[in-house]
Parts: structure tokens; C-alpha cells; sequence
């Protein structure tokens, strides 16, 4: 069973309310759980908790401001890796791809198949829950005041380290991640009449 799981202030878009419905429609037996409150490493946390709770074989993290198609799910299982993610541009500017290498941002753009990564947001991700198992200091997510880069580590940073110092490969699917977008993305240069969302 896949726990299928947001972090979210309060609320979520139209958009992914949408993606997650037709995703949800695909894969009946799976689980939805979302965490509700103001940092999101404790609710990263929390749903992690939660998948462990619930005997769940894979944690599905589904951002709430992202749009993603509705073979989502299948895709990253088919990639059958114990971490993979897509990979997406920012909201804000300038736009970057949230995927790392080498230590610079590696874009999606004109790449397919699988690749491994420094680091990725959490935004679409599944992991399996083993690696949770075998990552041994705790929290799994975190923010830490990093000194080398004067600044705050992000969370999704933070856990793909800790899932690298135990031994983890992060991996990014190109395919999947030119048909992801945060919402923001697609909003842009649209005017304010839209099309109703189906689901």
C-alpha cells in the first residue's frame, strides 16, 4: 500500500485538488493523508510517521501547489528505485530547476530516462519506507543553519543528504518531470478567464 501524502498550510489549489483526484482514480488502494501547519520539515515528519502507521511499502509526496499527470504514480514505480522524484522549475525568479549536480541546477529540458542527483525537491517524490528505516539519525527533515553557504538548508536538501550518508542514490525522471509544474508555472501568462478544471 502507497500513503499518498501533502503538506499544506490550510488549503490546496484547483489545479492539484484536480491532478490528485484523477491520480487517486488510478490507484484506489492507496492512502491520502495531508499535514497541516506552518514548517514544513515537522509535517515532511509527520506524514513519514503516518506511512510507518499505516504499513505503507511507499511514501508519496505530493506538494500542494504542483500539478502533475494523473500516471504519476505509475511512472515513478516503474523507475524502481528506492528514492526517485521529478524534477520542476522554481516559482519565484530567476527560474531554475530544483535538481542539483555537480553543484549546479541540472535541467530537464531535452533529457530522458532516469538520473541520479545530488539533490531534488520534495515536491513530487516517492521513497520507499525502508529508507527511513535505515537512515538512523533523526528528523528525516530538517532546515540546520548551514555556515559554508550562510543560509538555512532547505528540507528536501537535508533528506537527501542524510539518504546519501545511508547509502541511498537519489534519482530524477526527465520524462515525468517536463510534465510536472508547480502551480504558479502554469499560471503564468494566462489571462483570468480560464477553462473550468474536470477531474
Amino acid at each position: 500500500m502507497i500513503l499518498i501524502a501533502t503538506p499544506t498550510r490550510d488549503t490546496v489549489t484547483a489545479g492539484f485538488a484536480a491532478d490528485l483526484v484523477k491520480l487517486c482514480r488510478r490507484h484506489p488502494d492507496a492512502r491520502f493523508a495531508a499535514a497541516l501547519g506552518i514548517y514544513i520539515a515537522n509535517l515532511r515528519q509527520s506524514c513519514v510517521s503516518v506511512a510507518q502507521q499505516v504499513g505503507a511499502s511507499h511514501i508519496l509526496f505530493l506538494d500542494s501547489d504542483m500539478r502533475f499527470p494523473e500516471d504519476t504514480l505509475e511512472r515513478l514505480l516503474a523507475a524502481d528505485v528506492d528514492i526517485v522524484a521529478a524534477n520542476y522549475v522554481q516559482r519565484t525568479m530567476p527560474e531554475w530547476w530544483v535538481a542539483r549536480r555537480n553543484g549546479s541546477t541540472l535541467s530537464s529540458v531535452g533529457r530522458t530516462g532516469l538520473e541520479p542527483v545530488a539533490s531534488v525537491g520534495c515536491g513530487v517524490m516517492l521513497i520507499r519506507m525502508t529508507v527511513f528505516d535505515r537512515i538512523r539519525r533523526r528528523p528525516w527533515f530538517s532546515t540546520p543553519y548551514d555556515d559554508a553557504i550562510h543560509d538555512h538548508l532547505g528540507e528536501d536538501l537535508y533528506f537527501c543528504r542524510e539518504a546519501q550518508g545511508a547509502g541511498f542514490e537519489v534519482w530524477i525522471d526527465h520524462d515525468l518531470s517536463q510534465a510536472v509544474r508547480h502551480q504558479g508555472m502554469v499560471e503564468l501568462g494566462v489571462n483570468s478567464h480560464r477553462e473550468p478544471i474536470l477531474a
